[in-house]
């Protein structure tokens, strides 16, 4: 009984969210902090060897670091180029990192362990060299790994669920100073225009090159398609405070948020009267809480 409820703590904790990279700095400062853990590891597991501090021995650590790193950047920034929906941040979780890590790993492993085979010219199996490289570097990475994701996640969920919880102490439907009610106008198409009032419009999200629009039309919520950018919204939208960018699909009236939460990848907004939730981008969560705080607290 005890393992099952062990089982189902591990498991719930492999779902929780956890952030992928996003932006480019992220992208080039992870894979070099990884690079360092793997290359510390490297001199660790030689240190006992008195050839260690030759000049010869010091040049193929650093090669083998230079290996890592490319392998390292080939995952954080080509992959995720190449296969958008396997690397959706939406659904980044535990469980997702800690494979990626992984097969990021085994990778390193194989490139590293088919350069040093050749190098070293050892009398044994090719496969077999490559096996025992990959058995290494998962047996010495797979633990800090774990650790600095739990650590990082831990830390990322305190962080916010701290603003969360200063947020929702004071914030109440319609808490938002209204200075304003605009009509904004939106063409669906050449001949057709929606005329949604600033108070009326939930919010706006981006579905390729088209945009749903999600507003409260005789107590009813409607939704309706039109082509256009949602950077086009955003500029329609800007002569009120009301609205902000708090994701890259979503432009949002904060004054129908009435619920947050905040978990390690960031935050979620829940709207009134419907069952909607917004995430919050990371890279901007900031900014767009700051503003809550000072428009309702």
């Amino acid at each position: 009984m005890n393992k099952i409820y062990s089982m189902e703590k591990i498991n719930v904790w492999l779902k929780k969210p956890f952030p992928f990279y996003e932006n480019i700095q992220q992208k080039l400062f992870i894979p070099t902090f990884f690079t360092l853990i793997i290359v510390l590891g490297i001199i660790i597991l030689n240190y006992s060897n008195k050839k260690y501090f030759s000049f010869a021995n010091t040049v193929d650590i650093f090669g083998y670091g230079l290996v890592v790193i490319l392998v390292s950047l080939l995952f954080s920034l080509f992959f995720p180029a190449i296969f958008p929906k396997l690397f959706d941040p939406e659904k980044w979780n535990i469980q997702k990192t800690l494979i990626f890590l992984i097969v990021s790993v085994i990778t390193i492993g194989i490139v590293v362990g088919i350069i040093a085979f050749y190098k070293e010219n050892p009398n044994t199996s090719l496969l077999f060299y490559i096996f025992r490289i990959i058995l290494r570097s998962i047996i010495l990475s797979i633990l800090p790994l774990i650790i600095l994701v739990f650590i990082a996640e831990r830390r990322l969920y305190k962080q916010n669920n701290k603003d969360v919880i200063e947020i929702m102490k004071n914030i109440k439907p319609n808490d938002l100073l209204r200075t304003s009610n605009h009509k904004f106008i939106f063409a669906k198409n050449t001949k057709d225009e929606i005329i949604i009032n600033e108070n009326n419009l939930f919010f706006i999200k981006a579905e390729g090159n088209y945009c749903y629009l999600f507003y409260e039309k005789k107590g009813e919520i409607k939704k309706s398609l039109i082509r256009t950018s949602l950077k086009s919204i955003e500029n329609i939208v800007s002569v009120s405070n009301q609205f902000i960018r708090c994701h890259k699909s979503y432009v949002l009236n904060l004054e129908k948020v009435n619920n947050v939460t905040g978990n390690a990848k960031g935050y979620t907004f829940y709207l009134i009267k419907n069952d909607y939730k917004i995430p919050v981008s990371r890279n901007i969560s900031k900014s767009v809480i700051e503003k809550i705080k000072h428009s309702i607290l």
